[in-house]
This record gives C-alpha cells, structure tokens and sequence, in this order.
C-alpha cells in the first residue's frame, strides 16, 4: 500500500528484497521453535508467528520505508469506504488538518478519536471497523453516533506540541463551527491516541502555553482511552514481561517517542503517568473508561495511571 507523499530511492526500494527474506526466515524460525517457546509468549502458534514476524518488519523498515508501507489515514479512509456501505465524507479545520467521518453529523453524539500508531503510523481500516461495528451497537440500543477521525500529522515530520494542538482545534471545530454540545462529545483514542485524548483534558484543565486555549459550557460526555500509553520511558516490568505479546518492540517504541517528542523534555502533558492527582482536579467529563489488555507491554504503566486518576472525580475506573 505505497503512500505518493513518499517516494523511495532505488535503493531503499531494493532493500525490500533483503528484508522480505529476512521475514520468511523469522516466520520460518518462529513456526519451528514454537513447540519451545517461554510461557510469556502467544498462547496460539498463528499469533506468536505473526507478532514476531511483525516485530521484526518494524525492526528493520526504515522510517521512510515504513511511511511508504502504510500511506496516510485518508488513503486508508478511502481504501475502507469502497467496501463499507459508507458514503466519504470529510471536514477540513480551519489549520487545514482534514477529518474523516464515519455515519453522519446529524447524530445524538459525536466520538472525536484520536488514533494510534506511536504519533509515527497512520489510522487505518481497522479504527474505522471498531466505528462501524460501535455504531451498530449504539444504534441497537437506541443510540446514535457519528465518528470523526482526525489526519493529525505524524512525527518525525511534525512534533510535539502539534499533534495536540490540532487535537484541540478539532475540539474547538466541533464546538463552535458543528454546533455540538459538550454532552453530546466522546474524546476516544487508542495507544498513542489515547495519550492525546489525555494532553487535550490536560489542556482543557491547564492550557498549553503553545496551544490555543478552549473553554467549555460544560462537561464532555465521556472520554474512553484504549490501552493509552501514558509512559514514553518504556521502563516499566510489563515492558520486558510481555514484549513478544506486542506487535512492536521497545526498541522501535523509544524511536518514536524521540521523532515525537524532538528536543521538548518530558511533561505532564506528553507523558501524562506523571502527573499527580491534583492535576486532573475537576476534569471536564462526565465519565472516564481506561482499558488495558493485563499481557500487553504497556500494563503496568496503564494500571499505574488508573490508580492515580481515578480518585479525582467522574472516573468510572479501569478495566
């Protein structure tokens, strides 16, 4: 799925040979010594081969290769609408960043997500499968609800705080331009995403000194985060503990987070695990949902984080 906004030399394309091999022989590797593998390990043979194999094509891709590998969200917004039953239909924010909607605008509540990908990888079909499906489910039980995904521009091209700040003007947009009433606004994001959902109620509560400040009438409907990663550090025990249960290892993981971050230090909005309790006082949402998988590398730092925020108010807890 080659992206056109990066085109590859001659030889960064030749070097998909060697690598192409060298995944066989990891799947081939892996399939082998299954039988013997440690116990932190996937349980199943298909999954321990696919997230090995995975590991490794993210190992030895190069930024570039991996950006022409996986495109932009809206090149995989436009592969999924083709076979969905959806019609394409996108915002573009007064900054220009574009967003992709998912069911209509005329919806009860709007679920603003913020997707995943180490701020390095694009939104792709699989976002856009979760909105569908969440919708359906919604609608069966008499609810209505529209998904708006934000291009927000990925590192290393772009660093923090621009992500956040494009976040925010996607609020702001939804506020004012769309009409919405912070009742009717879910802030939904995954991984890295997740993290955004929590720098934008870190700015709602304390503005970025270079980030447009908002203001609301009200609290947000609810705000869910999956699997958020709240800790760049990568030090936690789950992190050696479960790194063969992650399709991507620490290794590249660090990598991203110094294309995200650049030369900007830590912050209690970048790495939210720091914050203490006070800070998220008076959150502006009605309801917070943390979830976490208890055999992924980021479960100790997403547990870390629940026990600390859930004594402010409105926390529904972590699952």
């Amino acid at each position: 799925m080659a992206s056109t906004q990066t085109p590859l030399s001659v030889w960064e394309t030749l070097d998909f040979v060697p690598i192409a091999i060298r995944l066989v022989c990891v799947a081939f590797y892996s399939a082998v010594t299954a039988p013997f593998r440690a116990s932190n390990t996937p349980k199943t043979l298909k999954n321990h081969v696919i997230l090995s194999v995975s590991r490794a094509a993210f190992n030895r891709l190069s930024p570039r290769q991996r950006r022409y590998l996986t495109g932009s969200t809206e090149w995989h917004y436009q592969s999924w609408v083709k076979n969905s039953g959806f019609q394409p239909e996108s915002l573009t924010l007064p900054d220009g960043t574009k967003v992709f909607l998912v069911g209509s605008l005329t919806a009860e509540n709007i679920v603003l997500y913020f997707h995943g990908g180490g701020w390095n990888m694009p939104g792709n079909t699989g976002h856009f499968d979760f909105a569908a499906s969440t919708m359906r489910r919604a609608k069966e039980s008499g609810q209505s609800l529209c998904f708006a995904f934000i291009q927000y521009n990925l590192a290393p091209g772009s660093r923090y705080p621009s992500q956040l700040s494009q976040c925010v003007e996607m609020l702001q947009y939804t506020l004012q331009t769309l009409g919405k009433e912070p009742s009717n606004i879910i802030l939904a994001g995954d991984s890295a995403g997740g993290s955004l959902v929590m720098s934008v109620i870190s700015h709602l509560l304390h503005p970025h000194p270079e980030v447009h400040p908002i203001t609301l009438t009200g609290q947000l409907k609810a705000a869910v985060v999956f699997s958020p990663w709240v800790n760049l550090t990568m030090e936690g025990s789950s992190v050696l503990q479960n790194r063969t249960q992650d399709p991507v290892s620490p290794e590249v993981m660090k990598g991203w987070t110094r294309d995200y971050l650049g030369s900007a230090p830590f912050d209690y909005y970048n790495q939210p695990i720091l914050a203490p309790p006070e800070w998220w006082s008076g959150m502006p949402v009605n309801q917070l949902l943390i979830t976490g998988a208890a055999r992924e590398m980021l479960a100790d730092d997403i547990v870390q984080f629940s026990e600390t925020i859930k004594v402010r108010d409105r926390v529904l807890g972590f699952e």
